[in-house]
């Protein structure tokens, strides 16, 4: 009988296992996360298209036939932009697609494909844009240098470069997030 009092002891000493969140807070932290998904989509896009409609604004701006050939690097800044906004809103419909009302298991592999999917986005698609946005505005350089003042010239340049860097640091920042989701979701599956 001693046995079973030590048990009985043991057994009095735990303490209540209750979950640190209920349902409902995890449903309302995933909504806002979905919301924050979205959002950052969105934004992506609309920046993005923003700077494709500044740049096909600039090359009506300075189209002629004389410099026809010479700005070759613009409309390739202007199509892999173009190309960029494409893949995000082909991740809109992909996000889309996910079925919050899954079970857990069918939800987890849901968005791990997603994020599958976006890390092809990141790791292949992104660095051949942003390598040729880059060698559109190289190419830009010597048209720049010569049409305009030295001084505008310089702060192209700069802007340009810093833009470039700006650019960098979030697009880096989006992909460590991603790539942390999916390793996150990898381990729940």
């Amino acid at each position: 009988m001693e046995k079973f009092e030590e048990l009985q002891s043991i057994w009095d000493k735990q303490s209540d296992a209750t979950p640190k969140f209920d349902s409902k807070a995890i449903t309302i932290e995933a909504n806002r996360n979905i919301k924050i998904i979205k959002i950052k989509h969105f934004w992506t896009i609309g920046i993005l298209s923003v700077i494709v409609f500044i740049l096909v604004y600039y090359y009506f701006w300075i189209f002629n036939d004389a410099i026809a050939d010479r700005i070759i690097g613009l409309q390739l800044m202007i199509f892999v932009l173009i190309g960029r906004v494409i893949l995000e809103i082909i991740s809109i419909f992909q996000f889309k697609k996910i079925d919050f009302t899954a079970t857990f298991k069918n939800y987890t592999k849901q968005l791990v494909s997603f994020y599958k999917f976006r890390k092809v986005t990141h790791f292949v698609l992104t660095p051949i844009i942003y390598l040729s946005y880059c060698f559109g505005f190289i190419s830009l350089l010597p048209l720049f240098k010569e049409s305009l003042s030295n001084g505008f010239y310089l702060y192209v340049l700069i802007s340009g470069i810093g833009f470039l860097v700006f650019f960098s640091y979030f697009l880096i920042k989006g992909i460590r997030q991603d790539m942390n989701n999916l390793e996150f979701l990898k381990k729940i599956d």
